[in-house]
Protein backbone atom coordinates (compact mmCIF):
# COMPACT_ATOMS: atom_id res chain seq x y z
CA UNK A 1 0.00 0.00 0.00
CA UNK A 2 3.07 2.47 1.19
CA UNK A 3 4.90 1.77 -2.62
CA UNK A 4 1.44 2.26 -3.82
CA UNK A 5 0.94 5.47 -2.50
CA UNK A 6 4.82 6.65 -3.06
CA UNK A 7 4.65 5.99 -6.92
CA UNK A 8 1.39 7.63 -7.14
CA UNK A 9 3.10 10.48 -5.53
CA UNK A 10 6.03 10.52 -7.79
CA UNK A 11 3.98 10.18 -11.36
CA UNK A 12 1.83 13.10 -9.59
CA UNK A 13 4.86 14.76 -9.67
CA UNK A 14 6.26 13.97 -12.79
CA UNK A 15 3.07 14.82 -14.87
CA UNK A 16 3.29 18.16 -12.97
CA UNK A 17 6.89 19.04 -13.98
CA UNK A 18 6.38 17.74 -17.60
CA UNK A 19 3.19 20.22 -17.90
CA UNK A 20 5.36 23.08 -16.14
CA UNK A 21 7.74 22.74 -19.24
CA UNK A 22 5.02 22.70 -21.49
CA UNK A 23 3.69 26.12 -19.60
CA UNK A 24 6.61 27.81 -19.92
CA UNK A 25 7.77 26.39 -23.39
CA UNK A 26 4.15 27.54 -25.24
CA UNK A 27 4.67 31.21 -24.47
CA UNK A 28 8.10 31.23 -25.56
CA UNK A 29 7.44 29.31 -28.77
CA UNK A 30 4.39 31.91 -29.47
CA UNK A 31 6.80 35.31 -29.32
CA UNK A 32 10.42 33.83 -30.84
CA UNK A 33 9.66 30.67 -32.60
CA UNK A 34 10.74 26.82 -32.50
CA UNK A 35 14.30 27.73 -33.50
CA UNK A 36 14.64 30.52 -31.16
CA UNK A 37 14.18 28.29 -28.00
CA UNK A 38 16.66 26.28 -26.07
CA UNK A 39 16.65 24.06 -23.15
CA UNK A 40 18.34 26.60 -21.39
CA UNK A 41 16.09 28.84 -21.71
CA UNK A 42 13.34 26.26 -20.08
CA UNK A 43 16.23 25.41 -17.28
CA UNK A 44 16.22 28.73 -16.35
CA UNK A 45 12.39 29.87 -16.75
CA UNK A 46 11.19 26.96 -14.38
CA UNK A 47 14.54 26.25 -12.03
CA UNK A 48 15.28 23.22 -13.13
CA UNK A 49 17.68 21.43 -14.65
CA UNK A 50 18.23 20.96 -18.26
CA UNK A 51 18.62 16.78 -17.43
CA UNK A 52 15.28 16.93 -15.73
CA UNK A 53 13.83 18.69 -19.05
CA UNK A 54 15.50 16.39 -21.40
CA UNK A 55 14.03 13.71 -18.86
CA UNK A 56 10.59 14.50 -20.06
CA UNK A 57 11.14 15.10 -23.57
CA UNK A 58 14.16 13.65 -24.79
CA UNK A 59 14.64 15.57 -27.85
CA UNK A 60 14.03 19.01 -28.72
CA UNK A 61 11.67 17.40 -31.31
CA UNK A 62 9.50 15.78 -28.75
CA UNK A 63 9.52 18.88 -26.68
CA UNK A 64 8.01 20.62 -30.03
CA UNK A 65 5.49 17.93 -30.85
CA UNK A 66 3.94 17.62 -27.09
CA UNK A 67 3.55 21.33 -27.26
CA UNK A 68 1.81 22.16 -30.67
CA UNK A 69 -0.42 19.06 -30.13
CA UNK A 70 -1.32 20.22 -26.49
CA UNK A 71 -2.23 23.95 -28.41
CA UNK A 72 -4.08 22.33 -31.55
CA UNK A 73 -6.10 19.59 -28.99
CA UNK A 74 -7.58 22.64 -26.72
CA UNK A 75 -7.91 25.03 -29.64
CA UNK A 76 -10.17 21.94 -31.32
CA UNK A 77 -11.96 21.66 -27.57
CA UNK A 78 -12.77 25.50 -27.72
CA UNK A 79 -15.01 24.60 -31.33
CA UNK A 80 -18.38 23.33 -30.56
CA UNK A 81 -18.99 20.54 -32.85
CA UNK A 82 -20.84 22.02 -35.98
CA UNK A 83 -23.77 19.56 -35.45
CA UNK A 84 -24.32 20.82 -32.26
CA UNK A 85 -25.15 24.61 -33.47
CA UNK A 86 -28.44 25.72 -34.66
CA UNK A 87 -29.86 29.16 -35.43
CA UNK A 88 -27.91 31.80 -34.13
CA UNK A 89 -25.37 29.64 -32.49
CA UNK A 90 -23.40 29.25 -35.26
CA UNK A 91 -23.19 33.27 -34.80
CA UNK A 92 -21.91 32.95 -31.33
CA UNK A 93 -19.81 30.13 -32.36
CA UNK A 94 -17.99 32.08 -34.88
CA UNK A 95 -17.45 35.68 -32.28
CA UNK A 96 -15.88 32.65 -30.39
CA UNK A 97 -13.42 31.57 -32.82
CA UNK A 98 -12.71 35.40 -33.47
CA UNK A 99 -12.21 35.73 -29.83
CA UNK A 100 -9.13 33.21 -29.71
CA UNK A 101 -7.23 35.67 -31.98
CA UNK A 102 -8.19 39.12 -30.51
CA UNK A 103 -7.61 37.37 -26.92
CA UNK A 104 -3.16 36.78 -28.56
CA UNK A 105 -3.57 39.73 -30.38
CA UNK A 106 -3.54 41.42 -26.88
CA UNK A 107 -0.93 39.58 -25.38
CA UNK A 108 1.79 40.74 -28.50
CA UNK A 109 4.46 40.21 -29.34
CA UNK A 110 2.64 36.55 -28.96
CA UNK A 111 1.18 35.38 -32.32
CA UNK A 112 -0.82 32.11 -32.94
CA UNK A 113 1.21 29.15 -32.14
CA UNK A 114 0.21 27.72 -35.21
CA UNK A 115 1.31 30.61 -37.27
CA UNK A 116 4.75 31.07 -35.97
CA UNK A 117 5.20 27.40 -36.78
CA UNK A 118 3.93 27.58 -39.74
CA UNK A 119 6.71 30.13 -40.67
CA UNK A 120 9.13 27.75 -39.76
CA UNK A 121 7.62 25.40 -41.06
CA UNK A 122 10.73 23.51 -43.44
CA UNK A 123 12.73 23.80 -40.46
CA UNK A 124 10.61 22.03 -38.15
CA UNK A 125 10.99 18.16 -37.46
CA UNK A 126 8.41 15.80 -39.10
CA UNK A 127 6.46 15.53 -35.81
CA UNK A 128 5.94 18.86 -35.35
CA UNK A 129 5.02 19.56 -39.33
CA UNK A 130 2.60 16.63 -38.80
CA UNK A 131 0.97 18.58 -35.55
CA UNK A 132 1.19 22.14 -37.64
CA UNK A 133 -0.46 20.81 -40.25
CA UNK A 134 -3.43 19.32 -38.28
CA UNK A 135 -4.21 22.47 -36.37
CA UNK A 136 -4.72 24.62 -39.34
CA UNK A 137 -6.60 21.68 -41.19
CA UNK A 138 -8.76 21.32 -38.69
CA UNK A 139 -9.26 24.75 -37.85
CA UNK A 140 -10.60 25.35 -41.89
CA UNK A 141 -12.32 22.50 -41.49
CA UNK A 142 -14.41 23.30 -38.65
CA UNK A 143 -15.08 27.37 -39.88
CA UNK A 144 -15.57 26.03 -42.97
CA UNK A 145 -18.48 24.08 -42.29
CA UNK A 146 -19.82 26.59 -39.37
CA UNK A 147 -19.94 29.37 -42.56
CA UNK A 148 -21.77 26.84 -44.78
CA UNK A 149 -23.89 25.65 -42.25
CA UNK A 150 -24.91 28.88 -40.82
CA UNK A 151 -25.66 30.01 -44.38
CA UNK A 152 -27.70 27.44 -45.10
CA UNK A 153 -29.79 28.93 -41.85
CA UNK A 154 -29.96 32.58 -42.75
CA UNK A 155 -27.20 33.67 -40.50
CA UNK A 156 -23.88 34.26 -42.96
CA UNK A 157 -24.15 35.67 -46.70
CA UNK A 158 -20.92 35.20 -48.52
CA UNK A 159 -19.65 34.60 -52.15
CA UNK A 160 -18.34 31.02 -53.23
CA UNK A 161 -18.06 27.85 -50.56
CA UNK A 162 -17.23 28.18 -47.11
CA UNK A 163 -14.05 26.21 -47.38
CA UNK A 164 -12.77 29.05 -49.17
CA UNK A 165 -14.45 31.68 -47.27
CA UNK A 166 -12.60 29.71 -44.12
CA UNK A 167 -9.27 29.64 -45.68
CA UNK A 168 -9.31 33.61 -47.10
CA UNK A 169 -10.32 34.43 -43.22
CA UNK A 170 -7.55 32.35 -41.31
CA UNK A 171 -4.83 33.52 -43.51
CA UNK A 172 -5.91 36.81 -43.01
CA UNK A 173 -6.02 36.49 -39.34
CA UNK A 174 -3.14 34.81 -38.99
CA UNK A 175 -0.98 36.91 -41.39
CA UNK A 176 -2.89 39.91 -39.20
CA UNK A 177 -1.26 38.92 -35.75
CA UNK A 178 2.50 38.46 -37.58
CA UNK A 179 2.22 41.78 -38.74
CA UNK A 180 0.70 43.51 -36.23
CA UNK A 181 3.58 42.51 -34.12
CA UNK A 182 6.23 43.73 -36.48
CA UNK A 183 4.51 47.10 -36.86
CA UNK A 184 3.80 47.00 -32.94
CA UNK A 185 0.47 47.84 -34.38
CA UNK A 186 -3.00 46.66 -32.48
CA UNK A 187 -5.61 48.13 -35.65
CA UNK A 188 -3.63 45.50 -37.81
CA UNK A 189 -5.91 42.86 -36.36
CA UNK A 190 -8.88 44.96 -35.21
CA UNK A 191 -8.94 45.90 -38.94
CA UNK A 192 -9.21 42.42 -39.68
CA UNK A 193 -11.40 40.86 -37.41
CA UNK A 194 -14.06 43.81 -39.20
CA UNK A 195 -13.24 42.42 -42.11
CA UNK A 196 -14.04 38.85 -41.31
CA UNK A 197 -17.46 40.06 -40.03
CA UNK A 198 -18.05 42.06 -43.02
CA UNK A 199 -17.26 39.18 -45.06
CA UNK A 200 -19.98 36.75 -43.60
CA UNK A 201 -22.78 38.86 -41.32
CA UNK A 202 -24.61 40.82 -43.29
CA UNK A 203 -25.67 43.59 -40.10
CA UNK A 204 -22.01 44.59 -40.49
CA UNK A 205 -21.84 45.27 -44.00
CA UNK A 206 -22.77 49.17 -43.60
CA UNK A 207 -20.58 49.84 -40.09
Amino acid sequence: MKADVENKTLESSEDGTRTRVLDVVEPLLMERGFNAVSYQDISDRIGIRKASVHYHFPTKADLGAAVIRRYADRVDAMHVPVEMLSGGMFAVAFERFLGVFAQIGARSPRVCLGGVLGGEFETLPEAMQVEVRRFFTNLREWLGAVLERGRAQGVFTFAGDGETAARAMVAMLEGALVIGRALRDPDELAAALGTARRMVLPSTREQ
